[in-house]
């Protein structure tokens, strides 16, 4: 076991976090998620769930079971589990997490690739929209947090479901 991890694990003991499987969880203040040197460019899909995980800590122990279970795959699955964790949040009166969450997509969109903009967008970003709708919830509680691209997707999504453009990311 290296140093680091070592060290996560003492602080997070000492902090009293919660723990999957007697693995102490990390804590939010381990992953530096708006530190000030720049950020590395995000990859893959999966990428934006650790940091949603991080984000929004009573989510990780959700996202390791997944991990778990699936790997890396099913990311679609894990971005609806978030969105109804989202809500669950939501309707508990707890909105503590969601300018981080709402920073990580902002990151998401400013540093991701292809692939991480577009989960983003329809894994996360539709997953709220479709789950807090279905559930009734005004998903507007969630969408203020967002910042200036997640707002425009956020749109982009709303526009192409209520049939103003033909798909999402149209640009008149």
């Amino acid at each position: 076991m290296t140093q680091a991890v070592q060290d996560i694990q003492f602080r997070a003991t000492r902090a009293g976090a919660a723990s999957v499987r007697g693995a102490a969880l990390p804590l939010p203040s381990d992953f530096a998620l708006f530190s000030e040197a720049p950020a590395p460019v995000l990859h893959q899909p999966q990428e934006v769930m650790a940091l949603l995980a991080q984000a929004c800590p009573s989510f990780a122990p959700e996202w390791l079971e997944h991990q778990r279970a699936h790997g890396h795959t099913l990311l679609y699955i894990a971005a609806s589990a978030f969105a109804h964790h989202l809500l669950s949040l939501c309707k508990a009166g707890d909105a503590s997490c969601f300018e981080a969450v709402a920073a990580c997509l902002e990151r998401a969109f400013r540093d991701g690739s292809q692939a991480v903009r577009e989960f983003a967008t329809i894994g996360v970003l539709e997953g709220v929209q479709n789950v807090w709708s279905s559930d009734g919830a005004d998903a507007d509680h969630f969408r203020r947090h967002l910042g200036s691209e997640g707002q425009r997707w956020w749109q982009s999504l709303t526009d192409f479901w209520s049939g103003k453009v033909p798909y999402v990311g149209y640009a008149a």
